[in-house]
């Protein structure tokens, strides 16, 4: 689906943040969620220890209060170990990702940050993975070896079709674009963003090593997103808008962006209530499974509100492969937690497809969506 006028858009991305996934087909308002894979005993001790080195460093820093201001790395004065930084006008290149690449900045509270890095991939490849050291030290085990993940897109709307007229998915490219990370952790235990302590003044960044090309637009120590609960965002609410609403209703494997090349678009004939379907060939119509199964992985997906209003958020969904547990997601809209309880929905086991609406106990929560 295209749309031509920006001021019309809103972004819907989802969140992994535990493990695997097991689902997908959305359907009206809006969509999405995820899962967590086994893991043997070694791998899960390594990932304890990694996220208790985390736990204790934020403990140890003494530091509580979220930041309530930012504070912007000036990408001007860098200083470098190699020769191969082109700096040029809003942007600084790092040709073969050799040697460091080192920044001095301010901030103006004593508080906890959060890491965000503007960036843009140089040439096809794997995620990258750089050191990234504060004052000249590595805070915490997360921080050695930090990952920033590319963005992909199906290549074409249309999905491929073989010669019996059986649909494939598209081809997935690389969207080109810069990307915005903020630096959380990889293993999924921890499903929000780093935090950094920092104490008011001058610090230094360092990126150490990350032995691949990419140009960086902008690095920020930003103040955490701050959420409330549906009770307190709800309580402003006038929801006799809600019957004034359209429904609106989004495929789900339609997604516009993923940050994985393995989360594609999937055909499921097997359900006579599944969109598109036909008897005779397979259609692409829905998106996940086993592609969609690493912490921190998002889907996006971007709508058309002709009508603003109060809408809930209703879905078609299979949570098949963690048996008798539990699939959680964390849902965003235009880049932001809508409110306490979107940081945790929960989808059941069940080995068929159902429709569920995002809710507590009987009664929907409900998102305001402008036009």
């Amino acid at each position: 689906m295209k749309f031509m006028k920006k001021n019309f858009l809103r972004v819907l991305a989802i969140v992994l943040t535990v493990a695997m996934l097991v689902t997908v087909m959305v359907t009206a308002p809006t969509v999405a969620f995820a899962e967590e894979a086994p893991k043997d005993t070694a791998s899960q001790m390594a990932v304890d220890e990694d996220y208790g080195d985390y736990v204790i460093y934020v403990a140890n820093s003494g530091v509580s209060n979220k930041a309530t201001k930012s504070a912007e790395v000036s990408l001007d004065g860098y200083s470098a170990t190699v020769d191969k930084i082109d700096a040029k006008e809003g942007k600084l290149l790092w040709n073969d990702g050799k040697g460091t690449l080192n920044f001095n900045f301010t901030v103006p509270e004593t508080a906890l940050y959060n890491l965000k890095i503007v960036w843009k991939p140089v040439a096809k490849g794997v995620n990258i993975n750089v050191g990234i050291k504060i004052d000249g030290e590595y805070l915490f085990d997360g921080t050695q070896n930090a990952v920033l993940s590319r963005l992909w897109k199906n290549v074409s709307d249309e999905p491929r079709t073989d010669a019996q007229g059986n649909q494939y998915s598209q081809e997935q490219v690389e969207t080109g674009t810069k990307i915005e990370t903020y630096l959380s952790d990889t293993t999924g235990l921890i499903a929000e963003p780093y935090t950094f302590a920092l104490t008011a003044g001058a610090h230094t960044i360092t990126f150490v090593e990350p032995d691949q090309s990419f140009e960086i637009y902008g690095i920020s120590f930003v103040a955490p997103e701050a959420t409330q609960s549906y009770e307190t965002v709800s309580g402003s609410y006038n929801l006799q808008e809600v019957a004034d609403a359209p429904i609106i209703t989004i495929q789900g494997e339609a997604a516009e962006i993923k940050s994985s090349s393995s989360i594609i678009p999937k055909s499921n004939n097997s359900d006579a209530s599944m969109t598109p379907r036909n008897a005779y060939t397979m259609k692409i119509n829905y998106l996940g499974g086993t592609s969609w199964q690493m912490p921190g992985e998002e889907v996006t997906w971007k709508f058309n509100v002709e009508k603003a209003g109060y809408y809930s958020l209703n879905f078609r969904c299979k949570q098949s492969d963690l048996v008798n547990g539990e699939s959680f997601r964390w849902l965003k809209i235009d880049g932001k937690t809508p409110f306490d309880e979107a940081k945790n929905i929960t989808f059941a086991y069940d080995t068929g497809w159902k429709y569920e609406t995002f809710q507590n106990e009987e009664t929907p929560y409900y998102f305001y969506l402008d036009k």
